[in-house]
């Protein structure tokens, strides 16, 4: 019984993946409610989480941002309860990310900060340069801190470099250059 339930949760998580994918948001909440639903009824608490993120995903992409923090805090707090280091990165990084759209900077910040802490302990370096990537972007936003962003955006290019992803490394690349051609990085 609990493994035919638990097939059936992947294969409607499958199939809302799918229909995210193809930014068909409707069926995609349908199936991952539907998951949802099924994977409280068993008590898959990592399921659990993986579902309210992947929710969060949907109403973050739609720029329904109060749903997004909603279901990404739920995410969060599964992810503490059963000390799932990678689903707490991954929340805090996509808490910051909704804030980070929302031009609230401080949480964005924390969440960034918490994330790249989290990253940086289970040593999930591709991670850890997005989330300094993700710093950067916020310490360009909303600081008039130039050189804490280049730094950020440093740190992320230099493990980029290090694990041969050569797309993100060239976004870091543009940053720092857009970021050091900056009226604000040469004062008068």
């Amino acid at each position: 019984e609990m493994g035919s339930r638990n097939r059936e949760t992947d294969t409607l998580m499958n199939l809302g993946n799918l229909c995210a994918t193809a930014k068909q948001w409707s069926p995609a909440a349908t199936y991952y409610q539907q998951a949802l639903q099924i994977s409280q009824a068993i008590g898959d608490r990592k399921g659990e989480g993986d579902l309210h993120n992947n929710l969060g995903y949907l109403h973050h992409r739609q720029k329904d941002y109060r749903p997004a923090i909603h279901y990404y805090q739920k995410a969060l707090a599964i992810a503490q309860q059963t000390n799932d280091l990678q689903m707490q990165a991954n929340a805090h990084n996509n808490l910051g990310s909704v804030y980070r759209a929302l031009r609230d900077y401080e949480p964005a910040l924390s969440n960034f900060q918490q994330a790249l802490a989290l990253k940086q302990h289970i040593r999930d370096r591709a991670g850890e340069a997005r989330t300094w990537f993700n710093l950067g972007q916020v310490l360009a936003q909303c600081d008039d801190d130039i050189a804490a962003a280049l730094t950020a955006y440093g740190n992320a290019a230099a493990l980029f470099e290090q694990i041969d992803l050569p797309q993100p490394l060239a976004r870091c690349q543009r940053a720092i250059a857009r970021l050091g051609s900056s009226p604000r990085s040469n004062p008068p």
